[in-house]
């Protein structure tokens, strides 16, 4: 998930303070910023998003590679079918945000998975890592992922959300940044969900991290 965005959002709520990019990355610089950027290694022909399609996620294949970054979605799906549809659905949703990322461009098919609010932080989000020249690599895993509620209308989806193991990198140098001391690394998050022809996409989330009491679930994942 939203490593980026996990970090600017904490930031704003003044939970922690944002010196840098969101794993210990460099600050971007003036003339970093006017510098010509290489694509990443992870671009749209590596990762098969030249044509807006995603890897498919099933039980099958519980972790999706995208570009550097390999997704894991610890938790089996729910017996009961209709959570089931919308875990499958959020767990799309959450590979064609990464794949914006590694891309630093929002993907044409995107708007199909993502809406509202969460729609306008992606955009956010790819600008920040292009900003900075990183994009995210390494494992990131997803446990205790529920269904905690859902109607016609929409659906809300907790989760814990593990970057320990994931890292920052210049694609242009191969250079890994550490997380820095202190950096939240586990999120607590909620997203809410809701139809979009025919399919549950993202339109909001919420997340926290310790020491919020909420995060407290994700212990021992």
């Amino acid at each position: 998930m939203f490593r980026t965005t996990a970090v600017l959002a904490l930031a704003a709520s003044g939970l922690i303070a944002l010196s840098s990019c969101s794993s210990g990355g460099p600050a971007s610089t003036s003339a970093e910023a006017s510098t010509t950027r290489a694509q990443p290694a992870s671009s749209a022909a590596s990762t098969g998003t030249g044509t807006g399609l995603i890897p498919a996620v099933s039980e099958a294949t519980p972790s999706v590679r995208v570009g550097q970054l390999t997704e894991v979605f610890a938790t089996p799906l729910p017996s009961d079918p209709a959570k089931a549809k919308v875990i499958e659905e959020w767990r799309e949703s959450q590979v064609v945000w990464d794949q914006s990322i590694q891309v630093w461009r929002v993907l044409a098919s995107a708007s199909a998975y993502i809406t509202g609010n969460a729609f306008v932080r992606l955009h956010t989000a790819v600008a920040t890592d292009a900003s900075y020249h990183v994009i995210l690599t390494g494992p990131q895993r997803f446990y205790h992922t529920n269904v905690t509620s859902l109607t016609a209308d929409g659906a809300t989806v907790t989760s814990c959300d593990d970057a320990s193991k994931a890292l920052d990198e210049n694609p242009s140098t191969g250079h890994k940044y550490p997380n820095g001391p202190g950096s939240p690394v586990i999120f607590f998050v909620t997203w809410q969900l809701v139809p979009v022809a025919g399919r549950w996409a993202i339109t909001s989330y919420t997340l926290v991290a310790a020491p919020d009491p909420r995060e407290r679930v994700c212990a021992g994942g």
